[in-house]
């Protein structure tokens, strides 16, 4: 099915271990190049910011339209209340 080289490819590399040429775009660094960069960071936690802000939204309006429901507010305003 495969040959040596593919299943090497699947096993990660050890901090300490260097080899020839990577054919990967990370650079030939030690564990350094294993951290993600400080962008990668901030733009992980603007996401999970951005995510819990829209948890917040989404639960306020579901809450707003329960309460609508149970309130009977859902009437027109045009026709007499019954």
């Amino acid at each position: 099915m495969g040959n040596k080289g593919d299943i090497q490819q699947l096993v990660p590399m050890q901090c300490s271990e260097t080899t020839g040429p990577r054919p990967s775009p990370l650079p030939p660094a030690g564990c350094d190049a294993l951290w993600p960069g400080p962008v990668v960071f901030v733009l992980v936690l603007l996401g999970v910011f951005e995510g819990f802000l829209f948890a917040l939204f989404t639960c306020m309006m579901f809450f707003s339209q329960v309460h609508a429901i149970a309130t009977d507010e859902t009437v027109s305003s045009t026709r007499p209340h019954i």
